[in-house]
């Protein structure tokens, strides 16, 4: 069963569903893991990196932040760099994978 994770980005009013499938392939590795991904948004900007990013390995997930498939397309795609799709698409494929519980993230502005 896919990994389904709904994003609601803020103030630009943009939803983004992001659907995880993982599948398994030969390597060296004892156990790889892969992940395809699709991506629907009403956002333009994210529809462009949802035509880049396919198809991510448990080795992409890892990459630091500057040498990550997702983020390096995402500073090509995006004009928001607080977009919260990116993190959103890795942490599908992470918990598509099992290499994370499928719990929700938030981020919550609160008045002292």
């Amino acid at each position: 069963m896919p990994t389904i994770v709904d994003v609601y980005a803020g103030p630009c009013g943009f939803r983004t569903i992001i659907k995880a499938e993982s599948e398994t392939y030969p390597t060296d590795d004892v156990c790889a893991y892969a992940a395809r991904i699709s991506i629907e948004s009403e956002c333009p900007y994210i529809k462009d990196l949802a035509k880049k990013i396919k198809r991510l390995t448990i080795h992409d997930l890892y990459k630091p932040v500057g040498e990550n498939p997702v983020f390096k397309e995402a500073a090509i795609c995006l004009r928001h760099p607080m977009c919260p799709v990116p993190c959103a698409i890795l942490k599908a494929a992470e918990a598509e994978m099992g290499l994370a519980l499928k719990r929700n993230v938030s981020i919550t502005f609160r008045e002292e």
